[in-house]
């Protein structure tokens, strides 16, 4: 088990091993081992600090991994407390600050694709109802082209009955893929 101030991430030893890891505040990355092939994948786990200063060191990182992780299968997921466009909120502010594009930009430069998402598109509420309420998509699910090719019908499911911050597993078609 890897802990980090935000973050708990588990394993089944009887499938996977994890291999190694690093981790700060808002993510761990693990390099996971399938036993029963061999195959392995790296996945990053984030957690977005609620600052966007904070979640500079978030964005420096992942663009800094594009060339580690070029040759590697890599997925990236997480509350990412950004946004990707206006069409991820609805509900309160509506202004685009600059600091706004830094999360989509990081994903261009990392070449990250999104794994596309079924069941709720908003991930996040403020719990207000009717003009006050707030809704967001701040749970993201990322993967590199190394990891994307093998599984080009990987998907995400999002659900409502999380207790986490996210649910999503990916759920790869398995007859094509080695892990």
């Amino acid at each position: 088990m890897v802990i980090s101030r935000r973050i708990l991430v588990g394993r089944n030893p009887k499938k996977v091993t994890r291999l190694s890891y690093s981790f700060i505040l808002s993510w761990i990355s693990c390099d996971v081992l399938n036993r029963a092939n061999g195959s392995s994948i790296r996945v990053t786990f984030v957690y977005g600090m609620n600052s966007p200063v904070d979640r500079r060191a978030l964005w420096s990182y992942l663009s800094s991994q594009k060339m580690v992780n070029n040759t590697i299968s890599w997925t990236i997921l997480g509350d990412f407390n950004a946004i990707t466009n206006s069409r991820d909120r609805s509900g309160g502010d509506h202004h685009w600050y600059s600091h706004m594009d830094e999360y989509p930009s990081c994903i261009t430069q990392a070449e990250l694709n999104q794994i596309p998402p079924s069941g709720m598109h908003f991930t996040w509420d403020n719990g207000q109802h009717g003009e006050n309420s707030i809704l967001k998509k701040l749970d993201w699910v990322w993967g590199n082209h190394r990891m994307l090719s093998p599984w080009p019908d990987s998907k995400v499911e999002v659900s409502s009955e999380a207790c986490l911050p996210i649910i999503a597993p990916i759920v790869p078609d398995i007859s094509s893929s080695s892990f």
